[in-house]
């Protein structure tokens, strides 16, 4: 597993997820056939955190100073961690040869000029074997209708003393999450160009940041879609040295029953086919993409299934390798409206969901984490 959305909580799930919790969850599951929870438990161990590492003591004279781990990921050898760090626009490495006992090794910043106005913030990174590892990087700041971003290539041979390869891939717009193939053929980045928040859309606003009372009153509704520009789906395929890269852009618009113009991709996953799924967060879809063919996208309808009053969106996807029909599963949440939070998992071909896990799962596990601080 190389990629985590998480603090540096070593070889861990969430920190606080004990047996207790997944043997309430047990009981909350419900399949076509709801497996019994001590089956469950016996081939599903839960994971066992091995040790934690305070990221603030990876930043040297800036350890007191606000800083964020959030996204992860591993070297090919296991011996080093990659994590982006968003509020201080810098990548840093973890020493976990001895994973009971990792050590900190440093960050590197992204932004090449420190005087200038423009936010260097690293939305996701994946590592390509031993050698390189793969910053998407954020440079919108704020200017939601001229998005803009690039990827980084750091050589992290020798994680202590990593350094830039060549100059920066630009992506054409505004990056979220980054994927390489299991044969480490290609990377694929989700170009988000995300909605402005503050935009009143429809109405006598339309186009303005807009007081939402004022907003409404005008027949708009704010931070809603559509908004230009679309987002899309960027394949680089990895041969030869990084200076010669070249950018393929896959357009998904049109693919979507809400707001098909304006597609805002997010998370992105390949499995051992070459099969990559995107989410469209805010248009409540998924994306599928065989390789062989760039443009040609199937697309999946995501229901609401037991929240139908609610307008449900997708948050991340994930493929399931070991069963070829089924596809991806992931955490379903709501940004725009109202929404609930889920994990289904989808036959990749149909669309229909096989396994559900109801909406009381983390509500039970807030209740275990209650429990546990009140002893």
């Amino acid at each position: 597993m190389k990629r985590l959305t998480i603090g540096l909580v070593l070889a861990g799930f969430a920190a606080g997820v004990t047996v207790d919790v997944l043997q309430a969850a047990g009981q909350l599951f419900f399949w076509h056939q709801r497996p019994k929870p001590a089956n469950f438990l016996s081939t599903n161990p839960s994971f066992k955190r091995v040790a934690t590492l305070g990221n603030y003591l990876n930043n040297g004279a800036d350890a007191g100073e606000e800083t964020v781990s959030e996204i992860i990921a591993a070297t090919a050898n296991g011996n080093t961690l990659v994590y982006t760090d968003a509020v201080r626009g810098t990548i840093g490495f973890i020493n976990i040869t001895n994973p009971s006992s990792p050590l900190p090794l440093g960050t590197l910043v992204l932004d090449p000029n420190l005087a200038d106005d423009i936010e260097h913030s690293p939305t996701s990174v994946d590592v390509l074997g031993n050698q390189y590892a793969l910053v998407a990087v954020d440079t919108t700041t704020g200017e939601f209708d001229t998005p803009s971003g690039y990827l980084r290539v750091v050589d992290v041979s020798n994680p202590a003393a990593p350094f830039f390869v060549g100059g920066p891939i630009d992506l054409g717009g505004q990056p979220d999450s980054v994927k390489i193939s299991p044969d480490e053929s290609f990377v694929a980045i989700a170009i988000e160009n995300q909605r402005n928040e503050d935009l009143c859309v429809g109405g006598t606003d339309d186009g303005i940041e807009a007081d939402e009372e004022d907003c409404i009153a005008g027949g708009g509704a704010v931070g809603v879609l559509p908004q230009a520009p679309a987002g899309f789906l960027v394949v680089i395929a990895l041969t030869g040295p990084p200076a010669g890269w070249v950018r393929q852009d896959v357009n998904l618009q049109g693919l979507a029953s809400y707001a098909p113009e304006d597609p805002e991709p997010e998370f992105v996953d390949i499995n051992q086919n070459n099969e990559a799924v995107v989410t469209l967060q805010e248009n409540n879809h998924d994306c599928h993409r065989r390789p062989a063919d760039a443009h040609g996208n199937r697309s999946l309808q995501r229901g609401c299934g037991h929240a139908d009053r609610y307008r449900c969106y997708g948050r991340r996807r994930h493929f399931a390798d070991r069963k070829p029909v089924a596809s991806p599963t992931g955490a379903r949440r709501g940004d725009v409206g109202v929404g609930a939070r889920r994990i289904p998992n989808y036959h990749r071909e149909r669309g229909r969901p096989l396994w559900w896990e109801p909406r009381l799962l983390h509500l039970q596990a807030q209740r275990q984490r209650g429990l546990r601080q009140s002893e």
